[in-house]
């Protein structure tokens, strides 16, 4: 079961990397400065969640 969830968190990795260089973009846009810690809890939390959350299509 835990295999199965790593295989689709690491499917889905592509997609999460391209997500997160988007959204620093945008933050970056907008004049926000991000918070490292925070942006890595965002990278942690959606690496380990792919299998429940679905990743932004864009």
């Amino acid at each position: 079961m835990g295999l199965f969830y790593w295989t689709i968190a690491a499917d889905n990795l592509r997609g999460l990397i391209i997500f997160c260089v988007k959204e620093k973009k945008r933050q970056k846009y907008l004049k926000i400065q991000a918070n490292n810690l925070s942006y890595k809890r965002l990278l942690f939390y959606y690496y380990f969640n792919a299998h429940v959350l679905p990743l932004p299509s864009q």
